[in-house]
């Protein structure tokens, strides 16, 4: 029976010790194999989960045909999220959003231009400023400015 505890102790006492590590590096060191030192390197290694902050959105719209939106503003990079359908307009149909800065000046070069039924996509900016959108079509669509 002495024994039995004596082995026991010694076998708790070897897995507490394998757990441990005083290197500066941290981690189990190499070659600890064996149930109690995989155990404890896997908790070692295991990150802290971390959740990133959703988009702040910044426009929301939806609607049919032609439209000029609110002004927004963002301080840094930013997206816009757009769809379009042309269901209930009974063929292909055009969607064009014009990015506009607050200066006046268009943005030509990150402008979308569909012909199709329908479509989706996710536009990135990387402009700062104030800014609306331009959105001509004749079918359903929605769009959507986050930063």
């Amino acid at each position: 029976m002495h024994k039995r505890i004596i082995s026991a102790l010694t076998l708790a006492t070897v897995a507490a010790l394998a757990g441990c590590n005083t290197s500066s590096g941290g981690g189990v060191a190499a070659g600890t194999g064996g149930a109690a030192g995989s155990t404890a390197g896997a908790a070692a290694q295991q990150a802290p989960a971390t959740t990133a902050a959703a988009p702040a959105v910044l426009l929301q719209e939806q609607g049919s045909g032609t439209k000029t939106t609110a002004q927004f503003t963002t301080a840094g990079a930013w997206t816009f999220d757009w769809t379009y359908d042309c269901s209930a307009f009974g063929t292909q149909g055009n969607f064009a959003v014009i990015v506009t800065k607050d200066s006046g000046n268009k943005l030509t070069t990150d402008n979308v231009n569909q012909l199709g039924a329908k479509g989706a996509s996710t536009e990135h900016f990387y402009d700062k400023g104030t800014f609306h959108l331009e959105i001509i079509s004749e079918c359903a669509w929605t769009v959507t400015a986050k930063s």
